[in-house]
């Protein structure tokens, strides 16, 4: 069993005993989302796929939040964002741009001679060193970006 998920059992355990509803759903929640992908996948998850099922459930609350938001419904948006508030902590910190760009520029080195028709080549590249610690859209923007330049 990952370190993640561990630490994920064990402040579930934790707001069990405070009594901390929310995190103890959210956390409940969680795992059992991590128990579905393991039973999909026929083995049980390392972090890094742990992290995947994170972001996953974060994307949905964050989108329930915004949909909740339009509809009217306040009260739960604010529940929606406090849990994804709660997600985010399982989550690495995120790359700065100027980190990205590095890892964008580094790649671009280590490639040699290529063009603006190579994304596709440099994403390949450059995604494994980002894994999980950027947004896949935010990183293809800058890679487009550098690339008009290029």
């Amino acid at each position: 069993m990952g370190k993640l998920r561990i630490r994920i059992k064990d402040e579930m355990t934790a707001a069990m005993k405070s009594g901390d509803k929310l995190k103890l759903s959210t956390m409940r929640l969680l795992l059992s989302e991590i128990k579905n992908e393991e039973i999909k996948m026929g083995e049980e998850l390392d972090d890094t796929k742990v992290i995947k099922v994170i972001k996953h459930q974060l994307k949905q609350r964050l989108d329930a939040e915004d949909q909740f938001k339009k509809g009217g419904r306040d009260d739960l948006a604010v529940k929606e964002a406090k849990e994804a508030v709660i997600l985010k902590g399982y989550l690495p910190a995120e790359l700065s741009d100027g980190e990205i760009d590095n890892i964008i520029e580094t790649s671009l080195s280590a490639l040699g001679d290529i063009g603006p028709k190579d994304i596709g080549k440099i994403m390949s590249v450059v995604m494994p060193q980002i894994a999980g610690r950027a947004d896949g859209k935010r990183v293809n923007n800058m890679v487009r970006n550098k690339m008009e330049n290029y």
